[in-house]
C-alpha cells in the first residue's frame, strides 16, 4: 500500500515538475536541469540512456554559471540503465524517490555537503551493495534504502539524528550496523526483516526505538539497549528467533504499544538471558511477556517499579529476586507464570 501511495505522489510530482521544466529546463552534456532562482537542480532524467553520470558542481546556462545544489524528487526514477553516479560537493539535498528502483546502481557515495536524504531516495535499488553517507546528513528519510536487498555495508555518520520509518526495510544482506551516538530515534520498521543482520551497536544518545524496528532480524543473537532509551515500540524485536541474550540498561523506558499488546521481544523463542543493568529504575510494561524460556530474573537494587504485564506468561520462570527498592508492581506483572 505504501508503494502505491508513493507512486501516485510521484505521478503528481512529475506533472508538477513538467510544468517547471517547460519554463526553466535545459540540458548540459545529456543531463537535464531546471533553474530554481540562482541555483540549478538535476531534474527528470528517467530516460537518460547512459550507464554512468558525473554531475558537475556547476553548469553554464545562457552565459552564466549556476551551482548544482540538489537532485530533484524522482530525478532518476526507475532508470534501470544507471550503474554509476558521482554526486558533487555542491549538492545539499537528494529528493524523494530520486533514485527509486535504479536496479543496476551498485555503489553510492553521498558527499559531506548533503544534509538530507529524501523519503524513498534509493528505494528498491536492489543491486546497491555499498553506501557511504556524508557527515552532514541529519536525517535518513522514510524508506530511503527500503528494499535494497543486496546492500551489505552502510556507514552512518555522527551527524545523523533520525533514522526514518522503513529506512533500511528488508535490506536482507546487511550484516552489521553501527548506530552512532548522535542518533536519537530509530523509526518504525527501520530495519524490518534485515535477516542477515548479526550485530547492532546503538549509541548512548538513543531515546526512541520504533515499533517493529528490528522485527524479523533472525540473525541477531545478542542486543544491548542503552541507558538513554526512553521508549520502545511494540514488536521492536519480534521474530528475532536467533536472539538468546538481551542486556537491558534503559533507566526509565516506557513501552509504546500503539494498538498492540505484544512484547517488544515477542516470539523470540530462544531468548534465555534477560539481564538488567545496575542503573535501571523502571521495568516497562509488557517487556518480557511470553518469554517462556526465561528461568531466573535478577532485578537490581536500582529498580523502583515493575510495569503492567512485565513478565506475564513467562511460564518457565522459577525464581525472581525482587529487592527492597521496588515500591510498585503493576497489574498482571507475573500473570500466568505457572
Amino acid at each position: 500500500m505504501k508503494k502505491y501511495v508513493r507512486y501516485l505522489l510521484v505521478l503528481l510530482m512529475c506533472g508538477s515538475l513538467t510544468g517547471v521544466k517547460a519554463q526553466k529546463s535545459f540540458q548540459v552534456d545529456g543531463i537535464n536541469y531546471y533553474l530554481d532562482g540562482s541555483e540549478a537542480r538535476v531534474s527528470d532524467n528517467r530516460d537518460y540512456s547512459g550507464s554512468k553520470i558525473i554531475i558537475p558542481n556547476s553548469v553554464l546556462y545562457v552565459g552564466k554559471n549556476y551551482p548544482v545544489t540538489s537532485i530533484a524528487d524522482s530525478a532518476f526514477y526507475g532508470n534501470w540503465r544507471l550503474k554509476e553516479i558521482t554526486i558533487p560537493n555542491s549538492v545539499t539535498t537528494i529528493g524523494e524517490s530520486a533514485f527509486y528502483s535504479c536496479t543496476s546502481l551498485t555503489e553510492v557515495s553521498i558527499p559531506n555537503s548533503v544534509t538530507s536524504i529524501g523519503s524513498g531516495a534509493f528505494e528498491d535499488c536492489s543491486g546497491l551493495k555499498t553506501v557511504t553517507i556524508g557527515n552532514s546528513v541529519t536525517t535518513i528519510g522514510d524508506g530511503a534504502f527500503d528494499g535494497c536487498s543486496d546492500l551489505t555495508e552502510v556507514t552512518i555518520p555522527n551527524s545523523v539524528t533520525t533514522i526514518g520509518d522503513y529506512a533500511f526495510h528488508k535490506c536482507s544482506d546487511l550484516t552489521a550496523i553501527t548506530i552512532p551516538n548522535s542518533v536519537k530515534t530509530i523509526g518504525n520498521w527501520a530495519f524490518y526483516r534485515c535477516t542477515g543482520l548479526t550485530t547492532v551497536t546503538m549509541g548512548n544518545s538513543m531515546k526512541n526505538i520504533g515499533s517493529s524496528a528490528f522485527e524479523g532480524c533472525t540473525g541477531l543473537t545478542e542486543v544491548t539497549i542503552p541507558n538513554s532509551v526512553t521508549s520502545i515500540g511494540s514488536r521492536a524485536f519480534e521474530d528475532c528467533t536467533g536472539l538468546t541474550t538481551v542486556i537491558w540498561n534503559a533507566r526509565n523506558a516506557e513501552y509504546y504499544n500503539g494498538l498492540s499488546y505484544d512484547s517488544p521481544f515477542s516470539n523470540c523463542d530462544r531468548l534465555t538471558d534477560f539481564v538488567f543493568g545496575e542503573e535501571v529504575e523502571h521495568i516497562p510494561a509488557y517487556l518480557c511477556r511470553e518469554l517462556t524460556l526465561l528461568n531466573t530474573i535478577v532485578i537490581p537494587n536500582s529498580v523502583t517499579s515493575i510495569g503492567t504485564n512485565a513478565f506475564s506468561f513467562c511460564r518457565g520462570l522459577t525464581k525472581v529476586s525482587i529487592p527492597n527498592s521496588v515500591k510498585t508492581i503493576g497489574n498482571w506483572a507475573f500473570y500466568r507464570c505457572t
